[in-house]
């Protein structure tokens, strides 16, 4: 059960499935009213319409409270796990001691940068609650950037993906400078096919098309390797995984395209080094 007050569903962008949000007018003298999530109303209403519905509660058996809105599932406690089924109460109709301070800020075009950074926001929030009641003592001020960046879910992956991406990056490096040796090689060993290329009137633009083209072979067969490789091996991130499938197919797309491509661009340094060799020197060094 959660006490929400003023604006919050508009504030936290929580969707009104049906229904209504609270107003000031469901106050202590007012009926007991409640909103709940989908998950809640589909757990215990089924596919019965939810507005109307009346609860009792372990914390409030004398009362009886009737389901006025019914909101989108939220997630409030893990990013990894199901959005729990909830109850939102008027903070009016059963006042708690401690309450957090939702605050949604825009910063229109052309504004000032700094008059929008997280400490002018938290400066301006302070300002306002001490303007209201200066005892309230305000703390843990935080963006939701930071609420989710903090949270378990989000820690709990973030040095583990860190590490592999470190891993990542290095074997990226790695492949880009063994294609580029392995290139500069069989450029090398093809100098004398080059130099009687170029004789026979062959253009840079040809030759260098040669050299690409068997580099686009070595990134294609690498590529046609690796990626069943790498979707067997897929289970191992899983868990490490959020918002993202381990066999999403934007991210195979995505990592296919930037590999041919550094491969291409490791290989243009000696496609452009075999259209500057000299078919006189090329023919006398055999």
């Amino acid at each position: 059960m959660r006490a929400v007050a003023g604006d919050y569903f508009s504030a936290m962008r929580i969707r009104m499935v049906e229904g209504r949000a609270f107003t000031s007018r469901d106050d202590s003298a007012a009926a007991p009213v409640i909103i709940i999530n989908q998950s809640l109303a589909k757990q215990l209403l089924g596919p019965k319409r939810a507005l109307g519905a009346r609860f009792r509660f372990y914390a409030f058996p004398e009362q009886e409270w009737e389901v006025v809105g019914v909101v989108a599932d939220v997630k409030t406690s893990r990013l990894d796990a199901a959005a729990p089924p909830t109850v939102y109460y008027s903070q009016l109709q059963a006042p708690q001691n401690r309450m957090s301070l939702a605050v949604r800020l825009g910063c229109p075009f052309g504004t000032n940068v700094g008059s929008c950074s997280e400490s002018a926001i938290a400066a301006i929030v302070r300002r306002a609650v001490a303007e209201s009641d200066p005892n309230v003592p305000v703390y843990a001020v935080a963006t939701m950037e930071q609420q989710l960046v903090d949270s378990p879910a989000v820690f709990a992956r973030r040095y583990p993906l860190l590490l592999v991406g470190l891993f990542a990056a290095t074997a990226l490096v790695l492949a880009v400078v063994g294609l580029y040796g392995v290139i500069s090689y069989s450029v090398a060993q093809r100098a004398r096919e080059f130099g009687i290329r170029a004789a026979l009137g062959a253009s840079p633009g040809a030759i260098r098309q040669s050299v690409l083209r068997r580099a686009s072979v070595v990134a294609g067969a690498g590529v046609l390797v690796g990626a069943p490789a790498a979707l067997a091996a897929s289970g191992v991130m899983r868990g490490m995984l959020y918002g993202v499938k381990a066999a999403d197919p934007l991210t195979y797309v995505g990592a296919c395209a930037l590999l041919t491509g550094v491969a291409l661009i490791a290989s243009w340094i000696p496609a452009r080094r075999a259209t500057r060799i000299d078919p006189t020197v090329a023919l006398r060094a055999d």
